[in-house]
């Protein structure tokens, strides 16, 4: 296993998929590992101590950076933390990621020394991990505990000793609804472990003036989650309506076409995810914007077309829902399931045309086939929802085939709602 100290990688050419990528770094200094079991949470890092003891190390930052340009953000976490007891131990925590995050480099630094970590094949990494550990070597090691969550590893941590952990990475904006987002996953929730013998299948013009955005939320300090400070440089491409998070208070400052936006309070409890959203301003005709960089003498550009503000004309839709009377959704259930049919039977278009289906044990449908919305059909398919009530046993298949039998008129969509 090769490390070089005070060095960038430059070799990130060989793969940035998650769940297969590794990291692995190796510090050529003698001590002890002890074994961590727990499983923790974003910043909260555990360790057991040589009497195999647990304890918690002292996290003492986080800090997260985002380069966001059009649709493509650079992002880069750093964590410190303290081995604040007086044994050599090896400490472990969780880093959960956002959804799709392409992970393309990691840095470990101790003391003055800086090492920077290579990409490898996961066993091959994890093999070079365990060797190091036991042979008395610091080491460290970033994985893909699974999707979205990487488990961070730190062998032969010395008494009171200092490390910081660095972690690069990529991953794309969402444009929906008209508006642009990002989601940074601030805490994780465990995964269900099945017991012994059961099986479980993962399946605004302006200056550079601040503007405070700032909402409801209470953002005060908690004392039983870490604290994280998330500072955001944004270059949309496009002149924007708003920036605005609905999770956290931020604060906005405009420079020129860019934006910086940092949480209002400085930091806040890791106890939710952060979410940043921006909205462009949208026109008759369809909005398009271009960004370049030059990177080694070579320039890239990345082009955006953004649709205009102006609906189109709805195509026609031919709408079956579906709606479970089994006994199973006795009680809350099947109200809320009346409730969601009725709304969806009162948005229905005269364009449109619809049927409803009910299974339990048997399946019955409301009509042969589909027929237009008009109005005293609409008005027949309300009044026989709200007469449905939970009873029998759960059988899917043939309502499925009933929704499923034919083909929708010429022009028509159509939708199953189950």
């Amino acid at each position: 296993m090769k490390a070089s100290s005070s060095e960038t990688n430059t070799d990130l050419q060989r793969g940035f998929e998650p769940l297969r990528t590794i990291f692995a770094v190796l510090v050529l200094v003698l001590g002890f590992a002890a074994a961590a079991r727990a499983e923790t949470g974003f910043g909260t890092i555990s360790a057991t101590a040589r009497d195999g003891q647990p304890f918690e190390l002292v996290a003492l930052a986080s800090d997260v950076h985002y380069q966001i340009g059009g649709l493509i953000a650079e992002a880069s976490i750093r964590q410190r933390f303290t081995n604040s007891s007086k044994d050599w131990i090896e400490a472990q925590y969780l880093l959960p990621l956002p959804e799709g995050a392409a992970v393309h480099d990691m840095t470990l630094r101790v003391g003055a020394r800086t090492i920077v970590g290579e990409i490898r094949e996961k066993e091959q990494a994890r093999r070079a991990y365990v060797e190091a550990a036991a042979s008395g070597r610091r080491a460290a090691l970033v994985e893909s505990d699974r999707a979205n969550l990487f488990r961070t590893a730190v062998a032969n941590v010395a008494p009171g000793e200092t490390i910081t952990v660095e972690v690069r990475w990529w991953q794309q904006i969402r444009y929906r609804d008209d508006r642009f987002s990002l989601n940074l996953p601030l805490t994780y929730t465990p995964r269900y472990a099945p017991t012994a013998g059961m099986s479980l299948v993962d399946g605004a013009p302006g200056g550079a003036t601040p503007q405070d955005t700032s909402t409801t939320r209470d953002d005060r300090h908690s004392t039983d989650a870490p604290q994280v400070a998330v500072a955001i440089e944004l270059d949309p491409g496009l002149e924007l309506v708003r920036v605005e998070s609905a999770t956290h208070a931020v604060k906005v400052t405009r420079h020129g076409s860019a934006y910086s936006i940092a949480l209002a309070s400085g930091s806040v409890a890791a106890d939710r995810d952060f979410v940043l959203e921006w909205a462009p301003v949208l026109g008759k005709a369809p909005a398009s914007a271009m960004l370049t960089e030059t990177l080694d003498g070579e320039t890239y550009a990345m082009v955006m077309m953004l649709p205009s503000s102006q609906l189109p004309v709805p195509l026609p839709r031919e709408l079956i829902l579906v709606i479970d009377t089994s006994g199973s959704m006795e009680g809350e259930s099947i109200k809320q399931a009346r409730a969601a049919l009725d709304l969806a039977l009162s948005s229905l278009r005269p364009s449109d045309r619809f049927n409803v289906i009910q299974f339990n044990s048997v399946t019955t449908a409301l009509f042969d086939d589909a027929v237009a919305a008009a109005p005293a059909d609409v008005a027949l398919a309300r009044e026989w929802v709200g007469r449905l009530y939970a009873t029998g046993g759960t059988e899917m298949l043939p309502a499925l085939a009933a929704a499923l039998r034919g083909t929708p008129p010429v022009r028509y969509v159509r939708q199953v709602v189950f």
